[in-house]
Order: C-alpha cells, then structure tokens, then sequence
C-alpha cells in the first residue's frame, strides 16, 4: 500500500475537513485515482447528520500516487481536526508546497507528557505495543532567518481493510429523493430567524407546497406548534433524473420543476441549524426532500464540480 501526494493549494481540502470536522470528531478519508471521498463513519443509524464530500483529485494535489490492492483505495479513519490543524498552520507559514504521505510506525514508547490534547505531532502516542500508521504533513515554511524551515507532522489513523464494515459504506443513493429546489444566496438569512427559536422546541417541519413559491419553517414541541416562519421569496423547483444522480446538470440545462409536488420534511431544529455551515461556504445549493428526511446537496463552486458536498439529516422520531 502506497499513498503519496503533493499540493500547492491545499484550501479546498481545508474547507471540506472544516466542515467535517464541525459535525463529527472522527472522519473517513477515502483515497481513489480520481477522488477523495471525506465523510463522518457513523450518524444514519443514531439519527445524527451525516456528511459526505467528494473532491476531484487534480483540483487539490499536482502529484498523487495511491497505491493497494483494493483496486488501488486507500481508506483511512482519522481525527478529522487534526488534519484542520494541519491545513491552517499551512496557510498561517505561507507555505508553497505540501506533502502527505502514509507511513508505517514502528514500535513507540508512550508518548511524552505535556503534550497538547488533540494536537498533531511529530511524536504519535502510543496505543500498548501495536503498530500503527500515521498520515504525515511535511512542509517548508519561509523562515525570516533566510533558510527554510522544515515542518512536519504525524497524524494516527486507522488503516480500514477490504473487510472493513467502513470500506462498504456508501452514501444515500439520490434516487430516494423526490423532489429538489434551489436555495437562493438570500436564504442563509433564515438561520438567523431560527436561531432564535432554537431552545423553544425541537422538532422542525421543513415544507414546499405544489403551488406555494416560498418555504415554511413550522417549530414544534411535544407536538404542539411553537412558531412558523415562512421565508416568502421564490424558490426554484429543479426536475432532474433521479437515476442519473445529475443534479447539477439539470440546473446547468435549466431544467424546470415547475408543477412539483410539495413536500415534508421533519427534522431536529439544531440538525438543521448545523446544514448552515454548508450554504455560507458553497456557492451552489439544494434541499431534497425523501419522506421526513433530507439533504443538503451542494457544490463548492459555481462553475465546476470539483467539490460535491451532502448533508444528510435523518427524520424527526416522534415518541
């Protein structure tokens, strides 16, 4: 197994694992040939968000070798804001160049003590006498002494094998969505006018009526209603294949959803709060709705797909 990349412009992985790292602790890195999958290992089954992003390898690394026998996968658990860690002080040292590489550890002591609580470093604690692998950083970052100063950082991970329950992970399939619209920059303002109901109730009714342009936010608690906010502007209903999962086609092409559908979804208000991390950094933005659940389907920029990002959010369990 092999895993080697470079980067001159790490901030698209930097903005991925951000958002990751905001939602679970640990995270999966799925490296491919042409992709790298990011997603949060656990939350369908607990009803807790789960997210999944792609990017496209040759945005982000100018060199990749990834090499396995797993048709050439490697997968990779890991504390995602260690990586975040990593990523700013890159940027903070103004760094040309970043490379990571997978290495084997060998046999360690414990690692010293005093050391910072989360904190990559060059000194991997122990876990008993096992062997391990780390994902290591490595950069030269311009010193004001006139020679460049090497940095280097070792991050634990967990190298997930074939049988690994994680390697057959796969997100939701777009085809168990029925219907979708497009979230106008002017939208995220609903967060604000949420926010302040959050601790007034928990479960939060999300619903787009067939001949209603606009959104209602209906708060309830222990099944009475607390608030309903509507968010009045029009909202751009998208048709689009489900079996194709060309969501950004259809909007590249225009294609109308006019006479949808209107559709429900039933989720917890703080959930829903947290998909606000996803629309203040992607310039391309939908809810789809499929029964009581939802996703936020985005992508990093307007003009390419080089980063696709999905917010899932489970249904609201009614007791």
């Amino acid at each position: 197994m092999r895993l080697h990349l470079h980067s001159h412009n790490p901030g698209k992985l930097r903005t991925v694992v951000q958002l990751v790292s905001s939602v679970r602790k640990r995270a999966v890195f799925r490296f491919s040939p042409r992709n790298l999958v990011v997603f949060t290992p656990d939350g369908r089954a607990d009803g807790e968000p789960q997210v999944w992003c792609q990017i496209k390898l040759k945005s982000v690394f100018a060199h990749a070798d990834i090499r396995s026998l797993r048709d050439n996968v490697v997968e990779l658990e890991l504390v995602a804001d260690q990586v975040a860690q990593v990523l700013k002080m890159f940027d903070q040292d103004m760094a040309a160049s970043l490379s990571i590489k997978l290495v084997a550890e060998a046999k360690t002591a414990p690692a010293a003590s005093g050391a910072a609580s989360g904190a990559p470093s060059t000194t991997s604690s122990s876990s008993g006498s096992r062997s391990r692998a780390s994902l290591c950083f490595s950069y030269a970052a311009p010193s004001a002494v006139g020679s460049d100063l090497t940095r280097t950082f070792k991050i634990p991970v967990k190298v997930c094998g074939r049988n690994s329950p994680l390697a057959r992970l796969e997100p939701p399939p777009v085809s168990r969505y029925s219907s979708a619209v497009e979230l106008a920059p002017a939208f995220i303002h609903t967060y604000s006018r949420l926010e302040k109901f959050r601790k007034s109730g928990e479960a939060l009714q999300i619903s787009v009526g067939s001949d209603d342009p606009g959104m209602a936010f209906r708060l309830e608690d222990d099944g009475r209603c607390v608030v309903t906010l509507w968010y009045k502007d029009e909202l751009k209903r998208v048709s689009f294949d489900p079996q194709a999962d060309d969501l950004r086609h259809a909007v590249i092409t225009g294609a109308d959803g006019a006479g949808a559908e209107g559709a429900v979804a039933s989720v917890k208000i703080g959930d829903w709060l947290g998909t606000r991390r996803v629309l203040s950094v992607c310039r391309t933005n939908f809810l789809m709705f499929a029964g009581r659940d939802c996703v936020v389907h985005s992508w990093l920029d307007d003009d390419n797909d080089d980063v696709e990002i999905k917010y899932y959010l489970s249904g609201y369990r009614y007791e």
